[in-house]
């Protein structure tokens, strides 16, 4: 086995390993592994098409584990204070129901 399948298989287990993950946040912090893994393996084995898949996935992975670390540090700032639901509120997005056009 060579160096850049040793880094293939070690991706592909990453990979395998998010299925396993019970949080967000280390679902996200061993994607963010897997897509620095599949970088390389897509570098070293010149597999364009999996290289730019990560290219485009690793800053995704980071956006969403940054705005859940977040979203954990107000839910745990709120349950310390008044527990007042307000700190969600700009997570929320309004809902406008519209009659169904039979009624």
């Amino acid at each position: 086995m060579t160096l850049v399948e040793a880094v293939g298989y070690l991706a592909s287990a990453l990979v395998l390993l998010t299925f396993c993950m019970s949080t967000m946040l280390s679902l996200r912090a061993v994607a963010i592994c897997s897509n620095f893994a599949f970088i390389s393996y897509g570098l070293a084995a010149g597999l364009y098409p999996v290289l730019i898949l990560h290219i485009v996935l690793l800053p995704l992975n980071v956006v969403f584990l940054v705005r859940m670390t977040i979203l954990l540090r107000k839910a745990k700032l709120a349950a310390a204070t008044d527990l007042s639901p307000l700190w969600m509120q700009p997570e929320l997005a309004p809902v406008v129901w519209t009659a169904p056009r039979w009624i």
